[in-house]
């Protein structure tokens, strides 16, 4: 699964440099803190996004749920 912020280059430039890390921090912790709950694990933090993996796709399905709700 992947997960991306949209717009991140757009997100900087509107916003500036400490509010758009200060936002990406929090998807980090968000998106790391369902993978601990769904049983996913880290391949490759990407930038503006994490690429993760999971033994079983309705886990993915609900970490990527998680996520959105978060």
């Amino acid at each position: 699964m992947f997960t991306d912020l949209k717009d991140s280059t757009l997100m900087t430039s509107k916003y500036g440099d400490a509010k758009a890390l200060h936002l990406l921090n929090i998807h980090n912790a968000i998106s790391r803190n369902a993978l601990r709950l769904w049983r996913g694990n880290e391949v490759k933090h990407t930038g503006d996004g994490i690429m993760s993996s999971f033994v079983a796709a309705d886990d993915a399905v609900a970490c990527a749920i998680e996520i959105q709700q978060n």
